[in-house]
């Protein structure tokens, strides 16, 4: 009886230290009500002991009819010994209704082989509501146009244009006269290797290194990222090297690109971040597929010998 007793004596004082916690994966809405269109966030959270690897969902473009719009990367925190990885997915839907959330499964790498692997949060259900608007109403403004008296205040910015343009045109004028007689640079384009067939030269070789077969799948991720940056760098100068993966995916020319060639990038990013930031392990279909994927970016965006792809060689001629 004195044992069973200290046992729980025991269960207690460590319940009540706050140090002990469960392996727990849970999912939660800003809100479970939006209007057709309305932007709300997807909050995923796992929490595991330290040192165990969990496979990170891989979530598609759209889950029924809730489109996907944005990823954050996963914020990931040590807490009393544990592992806390959070991520939170931008959300919106087009069509009225109710809709349900399946369960997110996170399965424990460190124990393929067991039945109970895994870890899933709880199904969610998202209401999506119209706007009700009056049809019967005729159609005005909320409150007529109120017209403004003009002021010199208004002039003011179109007659410092004027006088801007005035000086500029008369600098450009002098600059002209004194330099139009002595010789200048005249740059001759001479085509480089275009960008894209460095970029498949290097994933070719990469390929052939087989790191991920031989367990080396960070180093993987880090050279195929570093391939896809520099090729990004070389296309349009974006200096990708130093950008974060979002920060990439809001570059102006990334963002304007196809949304099928923009989410190959975009899956590419999202799953290297995971293995070199939280400690997933892949599988060999995630491996091939970012292969692929990158294959297929670099040919959907390729482009001949462009102005900006060029090097440059000056002579000097006299005009």
């Amino acid at each position: 009886m004195k044992a069973h007793s200290s046992k729980i004596f025991l269960l207690l004082m460590l319940l009540m230290s706050g140090k002990v916690y469960a392996q727990k994966a849970t999912a939660s809405l800003d809100s479970s009500e939006i209007l057709i269109g309305q932007q709300i966030n997807l909050h995923l959270q796992l929490i595991s002991e330290k040192g165990k690897t969990f496979s990170w969902p891989v979530l598609p473009d759209s889950i029924t009819k809730i489109e996907i719009l944005n990823r954050s990367l996963p914020d990931t925190a040590i807490e009393d010994n544990n592992l806390i990885i959070r991520q939170s997915i931008l959300i919106t839907s087009f069509d009225s209704g109710y809709y349900a959330i399946p369960p997110f499964r996170f399965i424990d790498q460190s124990n393929p082989d067991s039945l109970n692997n895994f870890i899933e949060t709880e199904p969610l259900l998202l209401a999506v509501h119209t706007v009700e608007v009056d049809t019967s109403a005729a159609i005005k403004d909320i409150k007529p146009i109120v017209a403004l008296p003009l002021s010199w205040k208004d002039l003011l910015p179109y007659a410092a244009m004027v006088l801007g343009l005035a000086t500029l045109s008369i600098a450009g004028i002098l600059v002209y006269r004194k330099y139009k007689k002595k010789p200048v640079l005249i740059e001759r384009k001479i085509p480089a290797l275009p960008a894209h067939e460095i970029a498949l030269t290097a994933l070719a070789a990469l390929e052939s290194k087989k790191l991920w077969q031989q367990g080396q799948i960070k180093n993987y991720y880090t050279e195929l990222t570093d391939i896809l940056r520099n090729y990004l760098d070389y296309r349009w100068q974006m200096n990708a090297m130093e950008m974060t993966s979002d920060e990439i995916m809001k570059y102006p020319v990334v963002f304007k690109l196809d949304d099928i060639v923009k989410n190959k990038l975009r899956y590419i990013l999202s799953i290297a971040d995971l293995v070199k930031f939280a400690k997933m392990v892949t599988v060999a279909h995630e491996n091939e597929q970012c292969m692929l994927s990158a294959y297929d970016f670099v040919n959907a965006t390729a482009a001949r010998i462009l102005t900006n792809e060029i090097t440059e060689k000056k002579e000097e001629v006299v005009l």
